[in-house]
This record gives C-alpha cells, sequence and structure tokens, in this order.
C-alpha cells in the first residue's frame, strides 16, 4: 500500500478495492471453521489491511 502511495496510485485503486472484514480458513473435506481472523478496526488502525482489487 505504501508504494501504491508513494506512486499516487493509491486514490485510483482505491475506488475499485474492496476491503474484507474478516477471513476463515476452513477445512477442505469438511468444510468445518478452523481459524476465523477478524480484519476490523484494528487492522485499519495499524494499516495491516487487505485490499482485493
Amino acid at each position: 500500500m505504501a508504494v501504491l502511495n508513494k506512486l499516487g496510485l493509491l486514490d485510483e485503486i482505491d475506488k475499485y478495492t474492496v476491503y474484507p472484514k474478516r477471513l476463515v480458513l476452513r477445512d477442505a473435506f469438511t468444510g468445518k471453521e478452523l481459524a476465523p481472523l477478524d480484519l476490523g478496526e484494528t487492522f485499519k488502525q495499524k494499516n495491516m489491511v487487505f485490499p482485493i482489487v
């Protein structure tokens, strides 16, 4: 993100970006939830976001 910001591209790319609020690791065979990860405000405050374009 810092590189995109330095290149002046972050604002333009941000128009097409989605920021998930939660990631979930699931078992491949059962679909059972193994490890949820909240990507809420704490991640944003630490500038640890996961943009999806």
